[in-house]
């Protein structure tokens, strides 16, 4: 219960009464009143403290600080003040004035939250029933709700970005390996026609009177092993180059990653656009006061509740 101070004088008696101090001291006046009457006049209590403190018109009433005036003049304590202004400033006056009722604890507890998780809040809950320990977890929840949709969208871009640096990966290494393999081939069909025309060449130098059977033979040998060796690696080669096109297409089939699908934006809009429509209907019903219209309006919430599985 408010119990207004009787210090109504000027900070200086001394100095004249200005335009401020009237100012001052009919926001005080009407603070005072609208505490008095919280559930009717709830906002323009919440926007007379606001308008108080930023204008800092307290001082014109003798207060040096913003508290001292708020436990002075309205008995209430600095931070319950400071909840009251969060409600001025974070909610519109019209939500205000029309859900009044709940309290400012729980309309303090809306007006931390976004006005998209508001409305999330506000078209699911009851907030007249519903406590502040309650109203606290369902926003607790719708809160943890998001961040495992933010998480999960995060982790399926991870992946889809792990599944195209994989994909890359082994198209270069394919790559890589194609140009040996074809490097291998070349070099193998040059060791298969070479070794006749290298030996001659090199017998050739010997001189007539001198043959090294040996040597020719060694040229041979070396030949191919050397062939040996090449066809080997390659062998080794497609192998790999097998199982390196088999994980790319293994890769390619794997369905792509996709984030959770975001559409509170749009439920939103459609429960919006119904909210004002049936609102405008009951406006009308009610002033028609046609017992057919009423009829066929309940008939329509009916059919709603039935269509979505009775859950409303």
């Amino acid at each position: 219960m408010i119990v207004p101070n009787n210090r109504i004088s000027p900070a200086d008696p001394d100095k004249p009464v200005t335009d401020e101090y009237l100012r001052a001291l009919n926001l005080n006046k009407k603070i005072i009143v609208s505490a008095q009457l919280a559930q009717q006049n709830l906002y323009e209590m919440c926007a007379g403290f606001k308008e108080m403190r930023d204008s800092k018109l307290y001082k014109e009433l003798g207060y040096s600080d913003f508290g001292e005036y708020c436990e002075q003049e309205t008995g209430f304590k600095r931070s319950q003040v400071y909840s009251y202004i969060a409600v001025a400033e974070k909610l519109p006056p019209d939500f205000v004035q029309s859900t009044g009722q709940i309290g400012v604890q729980k309309l303090y507890l809306l007006a931390k939250i976004s006005e998209e998780e508001r409305e999330q809040i506000t078209s699911g809950t009851d907030l007249e029933s519903a406590t502040v320990k309650q109203l606290e977890q369902q926003i607790k929840q719708l809160r943890a709700d998001k961040d495992k949709a933010v998480a999960e969208k995060s982790a399926a871009e991870a992946d889809l970005a792990l599944k195209s640096d994989t994909i890359a990966a082994l198209e270069k290494t394919k790559e890589t390996l194609d140009q040996r393999a074809t490097a291998l081939e070349k070099q193998i069909k040059e060791l298969e026609n070479r070794p006749i025309e290298v030996v001659t060449e090199t017998v050739e130098k010997i001189p007539d009177n001198y043959i090294d059977v040996s040597a020719y033979e060694k040229l041979v040998e070396q030949n191919n092993a050397e062939r040996e060796q090449a066809e080997v690696e390659y062998l080794a080669l497609k192998r790999q180059l097998g199982e390196v096109e088999r994980q790319l297409e293994e890769e390619r089939s794997k369905p792509a990653p996709t984030a959770p699908a975001d559409d509170t934006a749009a439920f939103n809009a459609y429960l919006k656009s119904a909210y004002d429509a049936l609102n405008r209907l009951v406006e009308y019903i009610n002033g028609q006061n046609n017992e057919t219209y009423s009829q066929k309006a309940v008939k329509l919430i009916d059919s709603v509740k039935s269509s979505i599985g009775g859950t409303v």
